[in-house]
């Protein structure tokens, strides 16, 4: 919703919020439905601009983010351990006006956590991915449901904010998506959150899933 415009004698466009309206509404008293539709005016003008600033946080935050460092060893490569990959963005993050937060919900013997990313000004936009308790090696139930949880946490974080991750000795090699790619593609409530996830397929993904992210952006532009 675009801010309203008035001519001030010098010529020069002045700008009027819903909110001034409000206040010579209540000048002039006006009637509670004017007044109603004035404030549902200036709700949707605060939503809008929300919306505004949490896409331009989002642009400078992806502009002056690292690649991540992995530093953690797994089985046959390294990863970007969480706590560690936090430790590197949550002070541009907090430049940037944005905090990310995450919801967690088990149904039946799924694990499901949806991370949320927040602006200061109250828009935020969220991902979720769901998958089975982490039952490898020796662990118990907490066990397997903790390591779940920390794994989907952190390819949430990933794939909301846009971040890449490099090897510690920077050879170059590509990220690849640790997760379920279609079911990634089908979580995505936006089509932010959808490109964010194509960013963090390797190439040999990209080439594999085009047509997945064709379908599902073509779903998210019509709904």
């Amino acid at each position: 919703m675009s801010e309203l415009k008035t001519i001030q004698p010098n010529g020069k466009p002045a700008t009027v919020t819903p909110m001034a309206l409000i206040e010579t509404a209540l000048q002039q008293n006006a009637d509670i439905d004017k007044l109603e539709k004035l404030w549902n005016l200036q709700q949707k003008y605060e939503e809008h601009e929300a919306r505004k600033a949490f896409v331009t946080a989002m642009a400078k935050f992806r502009e002056n983010c690292p690649a991540i460092v992995k530093t953690k060893q797994a089985h046959n490569s390294k990863y970007a351990g969480l706590a560690e990959t936090i430790s590197q963005i949550k002070s541009i993050e907090a430049e940037c006006g944005l905090s990310h937060s995450w919801r967690t919900n088990q149904t039946g013997n799924a694990v499901e956590v949806t991370c949320v990313v927040t602006h200061t000004l109250g828009h935020s936009e969220s991902t979720t991915l769901i998958a089975e308790p982490d039952k490898s090696g020796s662990k118990n139930t907490i066990q397997a449901i903790g390591s779940s949880v920390t794994y989907l946490q952190r390819y949430t974080l990933f794939s909301l904010l846009g971040l890449a991750s490099s090897e510690d000795d920077l050879d170059g090699n590509s990220q690849k998506f640790g997760g379920d790619v279609v079911e990634a593609f089908q979580s995505a409530n936006s089509t932010e959150t959808l490109r964010s996830i194509w960013a963090s397929l390797s190439n040999e993904q990209k080439k594999q899933y085009r047509g997945d992210l064709e379908v599902r952006l073509e779903e998210l532009n019509n709904a």
